[in-house]
């Protein structure tokens, strides 16, 4: 996780990315952690 996002943040990002794009949201899940996470809160 990125250091200037707290887990409340990316879970926030997650929530709106699940709802808003489901082709990203599930090209996000086979990412690895470190790369998925600094783009799902781009």
């Amino acid at each position: 996780m990125t250091n200037s996002l707290d887990r409340a943040d990316m879970d926030a990002c997650r929530a709106l990315l699940k709802g808003g794009s489901r082709t990203f949201h599930a090209a996000s899940k086979v990412l690895p952690r470190k790369v998925s996470d600094p783009a799902i809160a781009l």
